[in-house]
C-alpha cells in the first residue's frame, strides 16, 4: 500500500516468537531511506519491551507524521528495514521492503479539529 504524503501511516513491524523470543530482544531498529539515502529523521529505536505481544507474534509501531510524509520525495519508493539485536548480541536483518510514495494536492499540514 501506497504512502499518500501529509497522510499520517503507521508502520507495524511484526516478529514471530518461533525467530526470537520476546525475553531475547533488546533493541528493535527501524531504518528508512530513500534513493539508497537513509532519512535519519525517521529512523526508530525501540527497547525490545516496547513490543506489544499477542499469541506468538511481537508488534512494534511507528506513526509517522503529516510533516514526515510531506517531506518524502514524491514518486520515490521509501525502502524500511529492520534490525534486531538480542541480548546475547546476535543482530537479526530483514530484507528491504518499500512503500510507494504519492504526491498529494495539498502539501501542507492540517491542523487538528
Amino acid at each position: 500500500m501506497p504512502i499518500i504524503k501529509g497522510s499520517t501511516p503507521t508502520i507495524r513491524i511484526v516478529l514471530s516468537t518461533d525467530e526470537v523470543a520476546f525475553a531475547d530482544i533488546d533493541k528493535v531498529y527501524l531504518t528508512f531511506a530513500q534513493k539508497d539515502s537513509v532519512i535519519t529523521g525517521l529512523n526508530t529505536t525501540f527497547d525490545g519491551d516496547d513490543g506489544v505481544v499477542d499469541g506468538n507474534t511481537i508488534t512494534y509501531s511507528r506513526k509517522l507524521t503529516q510533516s514526515e510524509t510531506l517531506n518524502l520525495k514524491e514518486d520515490v519508493d521509501l525502502d524500511c528495514q529492520v534490525d534486531v539485536l538480542t541480548t546475547g548480541a546476535d543482530r537479526k536483518v530483514s530484507k528491504v521492503f518499500s512503500f510507494g510514495v504519492c504526491k498529494t494536492l495539498r502539501n501542507t499540514t492540517l491542523p487538528p479539529v
